[in-house]
């Protein structure tokens, strides 16, 4: 499970992703990467350097895209998974929506979803 920090969880946050970025698509995610401001950040600490908010993450699944909650849930988990593993390596200050787009082959391997999820990271220059 992600860490609290590392959520995406207010209506709020969502549509200001949305309003600040750019859709980068891989084969059945989208993702929406929103680079967080200076001043939203918490801006400079006492020693003069600025400081970095956590990458934070939000996961769409629409109900037209997968019918049934359970795999909707199973794929949302193999998504927090992946994130969880590859936050060391995304730099800090970014917020992440990611959207499924298509349904995966069920059922849901989990190198499949990795794959793609960080492919479409890459395209998105936040993985270091």
């Amino acid at each position: 499970m992600l860490k609290s920090e590392n959520r995406l969880k207010s209506e709020h946050a969502f549509n200001w992703v949305f309003r600040h970025s750019k859709p980068v698509y891989s084969n059945n995610l989208v993702f929406r990467v929103a680079k967080i401001p200076a001043r939203l950040r918490g801006g400079i600490t006492t020693s003069g350097k600025e400081s970095s908010s956590p990458v934070r993450f939000g996961y769409i699944i629409s109900s037209k895209v997968i019918k049934k909650a359970t795999r909707r849930n199973d794929i949302k988990r193999k998504l927090r998974r992946i994130s969880r593993e590859l936050l060391p390596r995304i730099k800090p200050g970014y917020d992440v929506v990611v959207i499924v787009k298509r349904d995966f082959e069920y059922p849901y391997e989990q190198e499949a979803v990795s794959t793609q999820f960080i492919s479409g990271l890459t395209k998105t220059g936040i993985l270091e």
